[in-house]
């Protein structure tokens, strides 16, 4: 704060002030608290949080109350009218919720209704999340393709990783500081105070190399030459194919997962009902698997960046255009010609 702001606010809003200048202070209880093989990611997140926050802009959380709802492509669908989020609606006259008839429909239509409003039409939920599962496992499905998409994502992520200059300034700070601890190491005896200036300093230095190595391991190219990605991938493979298997038993919060993962683009037209979509594969899943010996469906997501910074390596696996039919009510999807194939 300044002293302008004391002096004409009556309330002063708090902000971060620079990393720089931040006082930390290691607790060598929580050194070993999590297992050692989730240790490395927990620090690198840990770490891209407090960056995000330094600059005193909370970031924004998610806080979806309803996260085990029925309506799987809430957030991921959008409508061409006005490039809105589509969220859940029922609607029926009967008081039984179970048989009320669900639909996607832009919240802002339901929040502030008004007449003749272009994005009042709704979307049959059952229909097109059926159309959507559908063409999924049939992606997923096509093993060769998808295994080839996967090392090709995986080739990207390393030479990305292999230009990334700030991975040689991690490494070099990573040296600084050793240099520093050793030196500081020679000044102290060993039965010295922990209160003590230079050990407190030291001690500081060594937390602040323990989070600058597993930096370099979650985001450096040593990391991903000690892991086997093709075995890796064989793997995440298996465990898609029993998925697409089993979709009707999958919970709630994991089949989102899987959908954000996959469908990175869904437009669904609110007049003529005409819905787009595109599954690929995000360049960042090739970071994932190029740094993690174990990635499981539950950690795909999580583990995404905060953005995407390469989208231009996205790897489409396929594009279609899906036509509504009102009998039967269903969806009818027609897969385009990929014009990015290799």
């Amino acid at each position: 704060m300044t002293f302008a702001e004391l002096a004409n606010n009556t309330y002063v809003k708090g902000t971060l002030r620079a990393r720089k200048y931040w006082k930390e202070r290691p607790v060598p209880a929580f050194e070993n608290f999590l297992p050692e093989n989730v240790r490395p990611l927990a620090t690198a997140y840990i770490e891209r949080y407090l960056d995000s926050v330094a600059d005193g802009e909370q970031p924004k959380v998610l806080r979806d109350k309803h996260h085990q709802s029925l309506y799987i492509l809430k957030g991921l669908m959008k409508g061409v009218q006005g490039g809105h989020h589509m969220t859940g609606r029922n609607a029926g006259k009967s008081p039984d919720p179970a048989k009320k008839i669900r639909y996607y429909a832009v919240a802002r239509s339901w929040t502030v209704p008004k007449t003749n409003d272009p994005l009042t039409p709704r979307i049959p939920a059952v229909a097109i999340e059926s159309a959507v599962l559908r063409e999924l496992s049939a992606v997923i499905l096509d093993r060769p393709n998808l295994t080839d998409a996967l090392k090709r994502s995986v080739e990207v992520a390393r030479k990305t990783i292999g230009d990334n200059r700030d991975l040689a300034e991690m490494q070099k700070d990573h040296k600084r500081r050793s240099r520093q601890i050793a030196l500081l190491s020679d000044d102290i005896a060993d039965d010295e105070d922990e209160n003590d200036p230079i050990v407190h300093k030291i001690q500081v230095l060594k937390a602040q190399n323990r989070r600058l190595e597993a930096k370099i391991k979650v985001a450096g190219s040593s990391a991903g030459a000690n892991v086997d990605t093709d075995e890796t991938i064989e793997r995440l493979m298996d465990k898609l194919t029993a998925f697409v298997k089993n979709t009707e038993k999958v919970e709630t919060p994991l089949l989102r997962s899987i959908l954000s993962t996959f469908v990175t683009n869904l437009q669904a037209d609110l007049f003529t009902k005409k819905v787009s979509m595109q599954i690929a594969v995000p360049s960042w899943v090739g970071h994932v698997i190029a740094n993690n010996e174990e990635v499981g469906l539950a950690d795909m997501y999580p583990l995404r960046p905060l953005t995407e910074a390469h989208p231009e390596h996205t790897m489409i696996l396929a594009e279609y255009s899906c036509f509504r039919h009102s009998v039967p009510r269903c969806y009818s999807c027609n897969r385009l010609p990929n014009k990015s194939a290799a």
